[in-house]
C-alpha cells in the first residue's frame, strides 16, 4: 500500500502508541487509503475469565482511560494534529470505529489474515474485480 502523506502521518502516529501508552501492544495493522485496521491487545490485570476487571469508581463503566476508546482518541487527535499542521486542513476522521473482542486463537488468526489481505482485496474491488 503506497501511503499518501496523511497515510504516513498516519502510520508514524499509530507506532508512537506503545510508547505513550504502556499498557498497549500492537499486533497486525495496517493504514489503508480511507481507513485503519489494528489488532490492539491492552495489557493489565484480568480476572480468572481472561477479561479486564471492572471498577467502579464513581463512574459505573470504571475509568475511562487504558480503555479501547481513549486510546483511539488519542490516536485519531495525535494524528490530525499533526496531518493538519502539514498542511492537509480539510483531513477528517469518522467520528466512530468498528470493534471486534478476539475471543480465541482462530478468531485472531481470521481477523490477523483479514487485515494481511487487505491491500489485495482493496486493489481487486477498485480494479473491479471479486476475490
Amino acid at each position: 500500500m503506497r501511503l499518501s502523506p496523511a497515510g504516513k502521518i498516519v502510520s508514524i502516529e499509530w507506532l508512537k502508541t506503545p510508547n505513550i501508552r504502556p499498557e498497549v501492544s500492537l499486533d497486525e495493522w495496517i493504514v489503508m487509503p480511507d481507513h485503519i485496521h489494528a489488532i490492539v491487545i491492552i495489557n493489565g490485570p484480568v480476572e480468572a475469565d481472561g477479561r479486564p476487571p471492572l471498577r467502579k469508581t464513581g463512574n459505573h463503566f470504571g475509568p475511562q482511560r487504558r480503555n479501547l476508546a481513549s486510546i483511539i482518541r488519542g490516536f485519531k487527535a495525535a494524528a490530525t494534529k499533526q496531518i493538519h499542521l502539514s498542511g492537509h486542513l480539510d483531513f477528517e476522521w469518522q467520528r466512530l470505529f468498528w470493534d471486534h473482542i478476539i475471543d480465541d486463537e482462530d478468531d485472531y488468526w481470521r481477523v490477523k489474515n483479514y487485515i494481511g489481505e487487505n491491500p489485495r482485496r482493496w486493489w481487486l474491488k477498485r480494479r473491479g474485480e471479486n476475490d
